[in-house]
């Protein structure tokens, strides 16, 4: 049977071996005159366990038996009232008379005679009293009770502090019998006739006389019996009769003695020494801080060991007898240095069990051994805060608590972590983790704000200037949203003071009167996740009662981070959505297959969003598929899975090892699911089209031709690697042939030949052959329109040898979908290419040329142009535009012509030659000759020309440019800017507005040249912030704009110094001039507003723009400043100021007036002209 775990500690004293002190202690009970002993530790050192487990030890009979007793005196500064030592006189002796005057009646109540209600009530009757304080009084009062109720009374009979005892058996009968003959003789005397009923009449007087007799007896014995019984109590304390006199029955003056241990000092000798004590611990005397209590106790056991009233009987301990000693367990700073060692007989030092720097090992030893685990840089922070060993052990118990509440069973760290968290928390404020649990305090203040903590960094993002940082709003938030406090904390940590200060909540005027003191541990806490929004499911029991229980400990795994499994069954999965918080969808445990497919399926939008960010940062593609396999993914689950999250789908290792027939069936699924295929995300897309067109089979689960999966297969652009034709259907393969769903390879369409046209397998070389015969059927269309792919896969092998008949060649060499080089490639192949036209006869030149087999080379080209007179006619042409990239017409080979120049005017002239040809031609070419006029040819070829730069730059040619082609100036005078430029500078061309922008826009000019070309220019140009300072500062000092002055600003902000002097200048001048609307930024215009040269007049009104276009009281306090009203600048930091403001002035106040930043502008009667203006306390220093 397994050992069962110790789960719990006491919280109170257990013995204590400690075989340190076993010396220290068999020191003081050797020596007879140690009698007063302190043992001396800090609070929570283990005082108490040491005492305990030194007078109980087993190793050592030498000062056994040992009678002790334990005087508990702990003190916690409540606001009980102590009590007294009339309090007492009514607990121990039962004191009727003093009960009476603490209840203020003369009539004992029931209800108030109980030791408690008398203690709070004796203090009114010592209030009065001087000779000691409350405290003392409780302190004496409790010492002296707790000595009575553990000591053996059995042999101290004759103490007046015993409890109050019954009447003896025969003082019972004699009061009995007085009773009976008393009611007999009242019987008789109230009764005479009744009585002579029963006798003679003779006798009657006798009866009556002896009835009179016992009467009176009776009477007295009962009433002498009742007074001495009041006078020995203590009831009566006086006697007085009427005309006689008075005498006192107790000694006044002592009843009137405030204290208890003066009041009863003979009365504790007695009981001490009678009843065969031999130890007394007084505990947590320094706890009430009253050293003079501590004085009667050490004069008490000095009278206590050298009375010689008592005789103490001897034990076995020897010859002599043992004194009786009194053992105080008291803190190290009761006393200084030298009273201290002057006061007790022997001190015991005892060091703390716990401290700072065990405290985490002892804390982590307690959970281990239970097999919990956390982490020790937790314990280590907490260990600084909780060092008292009762302290620790209480951590400890409830931390086990908690566990049980929530019916915790497994071991994990994370959740172990913020468990012990919590339970430190409320060790420490227990205070506030009370108000937790009712919505309330400074814990739940900050648990609280951290929504509002989310929309201020959101807020601060959208507010934020700087290039980069203002993210997406929805974005942002959605991210924050799946974050815990701490990691926000951690991301923004500027934040964290504000946080704490409870800066961004709404309403928490409450909990700010409540914000602890030191809120370290706290912050260590929230900062890392171990306190946060998930500590209700520890905390409150109501969750079992809005869900079911399987539900709720599925809800309390997913918060403490513990492990779950994805296709557990729910009871309530709306439930389990509503009761978490929407960053906790980002958590991996979330993922469960029932609870996503509800949350995929209804309109919770945050933490939807969560959710599939938590996704994408964990990257978990697994748990997507696995979904799809599940059962539970629905048809609106798929489609926003495919919208949010489509890199999931059918990802590479997730697939690796599924069966075929699954993936088929899943893409199925999804594709029947997909309503708008188009739509996809184009890497979804592409996915799906590679696995479905390598998968033979696929085209199998379509049952008919019509379904719109066929549809949906031609837009996702499907091409079948190869079909398994036996289990495909003949009307769906057909469907599928007719929209293009195959891949055109040499492969495939062998096969679709057979298959759907009945063709015999054709001959691998001249398979091109094959599909022009069969152009006129629904297979030949569909590889027509895909004959350049087929093309592709036949000239990729180097065994393909086309021998295609002379049509199949005409109609791919003039087939639109093949390109040239594929073409050229083919023809490439003929066995009748690579032919030179002189190896050809003359006759079959064109037929050569037209067919592309001849080779195109210089010599061909040459001789074919001189053979039809120097022109050039459509074969040539043709025969050009199939082989011009070969780069054999170029500048130097073009000098082998008869006549070049000729041949070039020919050739750019040519409508039919290709331009691409023209292209290849003329892109290194250079310069052609002038003589070669730009009229002459096409407005393609004169951009390609142009793009090249093959026209030279002159005065004439530019004024040709500048009046009939602009839109190819730009070009023109681009490539030719050095040309360009020394034309300028020489004078012989003005530059034009354009052309200046142009060239300023281009980085090939340096500032200086630039500058150069805008000194022969007087238009007026806007700066840019393409030019660089230098040319926007040049610009501003000399081609500037009025029009521009608005524009300024953003250019002020960034520019250098230079740029900025020449704005504050241009701006300075325009109002010189008159203008005045000016948007400037602030540093900007108050560098304006100091200038001396502006008349007040109109610094007035740019001051009132400033207060319309700033918002920031700093700002606006520095533009006064700036421009010389230190009064008003000054008067909104609050007071009030004398002036004599111009009118000028008076408008300005009266703005600033209605922009709340100055009070009221009062006349001065006694002084006209003068005026007393309120400020208001807008900036503080």
């Amino acid at each position: 049977m397994p050992e069962k775990k110790q789960l719990y500690e006491k919280l109170a004293p257990v013995e204590a071996d400690t075989p340190e002190l076993y010396e220290a202690f068999d020191f003081v009970f050797d020596a007879s005159d140690i009698t007063n002993i302190a043992v001396c530790g800090t609070f929570g050192s283990g005082k108490s366990s040491i005492m305990l487990g030194a007078l109980k030890r087993e190793d050592s009979i030498k000062h056994r038996p040992l009678n002790h007793i334990t005087v508990s005196l702990a003190h916690f500064n409540n606001d009980e009232a102590p009590v007294s030592s009339v309090a007492l006189d009514s607990i121990i002796v039962g004191n009727e008379e003093a009960r009476k005057t603490i209840n203020g009646d003369d009539e004992v109540s029931n209800t108030q005679t109980t030791e408690d209600g008398i203690a709070e009530r004796a203090i009114k009757q010592h209030r009065a009293i001087g000779n000691a304080t409350d405290d003392e009084l409780a302190l004496e009062a409790n010492l002296l009770s707790q000595i009575i109720h553990q000591i053996d009374i059995s042999h101290a009979r004759h103490s007046k502090l015993l409890k109050k005892r019954e009447a003896a058996l025969w003082q019972k009968v004699v009061l009995f019998i007085g009773l009976i003959l008393l009611s007999l003789a009242g019987v008789v005397l109230a009764f005479p006739e009744q009585v002579a009923f029963f006798t003679s009449s003779d006798y009657l007087p006798i009866v009556e006389v002896i009835a009179v007799i016992v009467f009176a007896v009776s009477l007295a014995v009962i009433i002498a019996g009742v007074i001495f019984g009041a006078v020995f109590s203590g009831i009566i304390h006086r006697l007085e009769v009427p005309g006689v006199g008075s005498a006192e029955l107790f000694n006044a003056e002592n009843d009137k003695e405030p204290s208890s241990l003066d009041r009863y000092l003979g009365d504790i000798l007695y009981l001490l020494k009678t009843t065969k004590t031999d130890v007394v611990i007084f505990e947590d005397l320094d706890r009430w801080g009253e050293k003079r209590v501590l004085e009667k106790l050490r004069q008490i056991n000095s009278l206590l060991n050298s009375s010689s009233s008592f005789k103490k009987p001897k034990r076995f301990w020897g010859k002599d007898t043992k004194p009786v000693r009194f053992f105080y367990l008291l803190k190290d700073d009761i006393f200084e240095s030298k009273d201290r060692v002057k006061f007790f007989d022997y001190i015991i030092a005892v060091f703390p069990y716990s401290d700072f720097n065990n405290a985490a090992n002892r804390l982590m030893e307690r959970l281990e051994r239970n097999g919990i685990s956390v982490n020790p840089e937790l314990l280590k922070i907490v260990s600084h805060s909780v060092m008292d060993s009762r302290l620790l052990n209480n951590i400890v118990n409830e931390f086990h608590q908690f566990r049980a509440w929530g019916k915790i069973e497994d071991d994990i760290a994370e959740q172990n972590e913020r468990i012990l968290s919590l339970v430190v928390y409320k060790n420490l404020y227990p205070s506030d983790f009370a108000k937790l649990q009712f919505g309330e305090g400074y814990l739940h203040a900050l648990l609280d704000a951290r929504r509002d903590l989310i929309e201020h960094v959101v807020y601060e993002a959208a507010q934020s200037n700087e290039e980069g940082a203002k993210e997406s709003s929805i974005a942002l938030r959605q991210s924050l949203n799946a974050k815990p406090i701490g990691a926000i904390l951690t991301e923004y940590p500027d934040l964290e003071d504000e946080f704490f200060s409870l800066e961004f909540s709404s309403d928490v005027s409450q909990a700010k009167d409540n914000i602890i003191s030191d809120d370290t541990l706290l912050r260590y806490f929230i900062k890392n996740r171990y306190i946060d929004n998930h500590c209700w499911v520890y905390i409150s029991r109501a969750q079992e009662v809005m869900m079911s229980s399987h539900d709720s400990i599925f809800v309390r795994t997913v918060i403490t981070g513990g492990k779950t499994d994805p296709s557990v069954k729910l009871d309530n999965s709306e439930g389990i959505i509503e009761s978490l918080e929407a960053h906790q969808f980002a958590e991996p445990n979330i993922r469960v297959y029932e609870l996503i497919s509800t949350l995929l399926g209804g309109e919770y939008r945050d933490k939807e969003d969560s959710f599939f960010e938590g996704l994408r940062i964990d990257n978990d593609k697994a748990f997507i598929m696995s979904f799809l396999q599940s059962g539970l993914c629905h048809d609106e689950a798929i489609r926003r899975i495919e919208s949010r999250f489509p890199d999931a789908l059918f990802y590479e290792e997730g697939i690796l090892n599924m069966e075929s027939e699954e993936l088929r069936a899943l893409i199925k699924v999804v594709l029947d699911a997909t309503n708008n295929v188009a739509k996809l995300n184009p890497e979804l897309k592409k996915k799906l089209s590679r696995l479905i067109s390598e998968d033979e089979d696929f085209l199998s689960l379509i049952e008919h031709p019509d379904d719109s999966l066929v549809s949906k297969l031609s837009n996702l652009d499907v091409e079948m690697q190869s079909i398994n034709f036996d289990r495909t259907q003949d009307k769906v393969l057909l469907k599928s042939v007719e929209l293009g769903l195959f891949n055109p390879d040499a492969g495939m369409i062998s096969s679709l030949l057979i298959h759907i046209n009945g063709i015999p397998l054709p001959a691998y070389n001249n398979i091109l052959s094959a599909v022009y015969e069969s152009l006129d059927t629904v297979l030949g269309d569909s590889i027509n329109c895909k004959l350049d792919r087929l093309m592709v896969s036949l000239l990729k092998d180097d065994d393909y040898k086309p021998v295609d008949t002379p049509a199949a060649v005409a109609w791919i060499l003039g087939h639109e979908n093949v390109e040239d080089r594929f073409k050229q490639e083919y023809i490439k192949l003929i066995p009748t290419s690579n032919l030179s036209l002189d190896n050809v006869d003359e006759s079959f030149w064109e037929t050569v040329l037209e067919n592309g087999v001849a080779d195109f080379s210089l010599e061909n080209v040459v001789a074919y142009y001189d053979q039809y007179a120097n022109m050039f006619d459509s074969t040539l042409i043709t025969f050009f535009n199939y082989f011009a990239e070969s780069g054999v017409i170029n500048k130097a080979n073009v000098a082998e012509f008869h006549n070049p120049v000729a041949f070039l005017k020919d050739l750019v002239v040519q409508e039919s030659l290709e331009d691409e040809a023209f292209d290849i031609v003329f892109s290194e070419y250079g310069e052609i000759p002038d003589e070669i006029a730009i009229s002459d040819m096409t407005p393609k070829r004169q951009e390609i020309l142009f793009s090249y730069g093959c026209f030279s730059m002159s005065v004439n040619r530019l004024d040709i440019v500048r009046r009939n082609y602009p839109e190819h100036l730009n070009n023109f005078i681009l490539l030719k800017k050095e040309d360009y430029l020394k034309l300028v500078e020489s004078g012989n061309i003005a530059p034009s507005k354009i052309e200046v922008l142009l060239l300023l826009d281009i980085e090939g000019l340096d500032d200086d040249q630039k500058k150069q070309l805008l000194d022969h220019t007087t238009e007026k140009f806007s700066i840019s912030e393409k030019y660089s300072d230098e040319i926007n500062a040049y610009l501003i000092n000399n081609h500037f704009d009025n029009d521009d002055l608005n524009i300024l600003g953003p250019f002020h902000e960034t520019g250098n110094d230079v740029l900025r002097n020449a704005i504050v200048d241009a701006v300075i001048r325009v109002l010189q001039s008159g203008y005045i609307q000016v948007a400037l930024p602030s540093n900007a215009m108050e560098s304006v507003l100091a200038a001396p040269s502006l008349t007040e007049d109109t610094k007035v009104s740019l001051l009132v723009q400033c207060l319309n276009n700033y918002s920031s009281p700093k700002v606006i306090e520095k533009e006064l400043r700036a421009a010389g009203f230190m009064n008003e600048a000054n008067l909104m930091s609050g007071g009030s100021k004398k002036i004599r403001p111009s009118e000028s002035e008076k408008i300005l106040i009266t703005h600033l007036q209605n922009a709340g930043y100055l009070g009221k502008l009062k006349v001065i009667p006694s002084d006209p002209g003068s005026y007393l203006l309120h400020g208001k306390k807008i900036i503080r220093s």
